[in-house]
């Protein structure tokens, strides 16, 4: 009888093991194909703390906070505020331990264009009429006056040159 308990005891702790550590076998060995769509977000901020690296994240579900303990010197070269990430969870989680970075789409400020990873959402075109900025300044330099950004002074336009041979026009 005592043995009998003690394999149910072994049972029931190894059903608790396996229970908690299957989800994050399943994360890590499964193929892509067989895991579902990775949560997507757009990185809010990132902050090193000792030697681990914190990303918070913004998802449709919510926010969560991804904290890395390996490889963090290349997740801190690759990752930045503003990218879009695609994190191997199933389901949201507040707070999640080294999470499989599955793609990392870069912020980029001409990027208008369609979102590259499925769930994120792409910035709102400019309302019809409104002029792009392009990033470059007006330059507001008189003829003559130096540029300030070249320090080179604008040349005038020259007046086109009148040839003295040519007969003069019957219209002026």
């Amino acid at each position: 009888m005592k043995g009998r308990s003690v394999i149910l005891l072994l049972g029931f702790l190894l059903g608790l093991a396996v229970g908690f550590l299957a989800p994050r076998l399943w994360d890590r060995l499964a193929p892509p194909a067989l895991r579902g769509e990775p949560t997507v977000g757009t990185v809010e901020s990132k902050r090193w703390e000792g030697e681990r690296l914190l990303l918070t994240v913004v998802t449709d579900s919510g926010a969560l906070l991804a904290t890395f303990t390996q490889r963090v010197a290349e997740i801190d070269l690759l990752v930045d505020p503003g990218d879009t990430v695609g994190l191997a969870l199933r389901g949201y989680r507040p707070f999640v331990d080294d999470p499989t970075i599955e793609r990392v789409v870069k912020r980029v400020a001409e990027d208008v264009g369609t979102p590259a990873l499925p769930g994120a959402t792409a910035p709102p075109p400019p309302p019809a009429g409104e002029a792009v900025e392009t990033g470059a300044p007006p330059s507001a330099a008189e003829p003559g006056e130096a540029d300030s950004a070249t320090a080179e002074p604008v040349a005038e336009p020259e007046p086109p040159a009148e040839d003295a041979d040519r007969p003069p026009d019957e219209n002026g």
